[in-house]
């Protein structure tokens, strides 16, 4: 695992091993220690940074539906928000359907969680509407 890539010398081989590895570890790690674990949320940012470097946009959707989930169960308001206006900057400059869609949805959960149901419900709506 993450040992093992310590002996590789430095570059974007070994970066990009240590992404698919953080990738899968976060999702590991959800069940065998929880969305709010520390370890979780370590994964999925470290993650979330190699993908940004890389400009993967696959594993980033990913990621930050990862680390999103990770933030809402721990009510970080201002990470959810953060991760939310990145999924909606990645989905204009990308033009990904998912990811517009994955925007609009961090964006309901989070006026949903914190009482803004006008906001919630207008962030539903437009998934159903881009949806159909």
């Amino acid at each position: 695992g993450l040992k093992a890539l310590e002996s590789l010398p430095p570059g974007s081989d070994k970066d990009r091993k240590e992404l698919a590895l953080q990738t899968a570890i976060g999702t590991a790690l959800i069940s065998v220690h929880g969305y709010a674990a520390q370890e979780t949320g370590a994964a999925y940012g470290r993650a979330r940074a190699l993908c940004q470097q890389f400009g993967d946009a696959a594993t980033l959707h990913a990621t930050l539906s990862g680390e999103f989930v990770y933030h809402f169960v721990r009510g970080d308001y201002a990470m959810m928000r953060q991760l939310t206006k990145e999924a909606r900057l990645t989905a204009e400059r990308t033009g990904d359907d998912a990811f517009q869609l994955a925007g609009h949805r961090m964006g309901g959960i989070s006026a949903m969680y914190f009482g803004s149901f006008v906001e919630a419900e207008r962030e539903f709506e437009t998934i159903l509407r881009l949806y159909d």
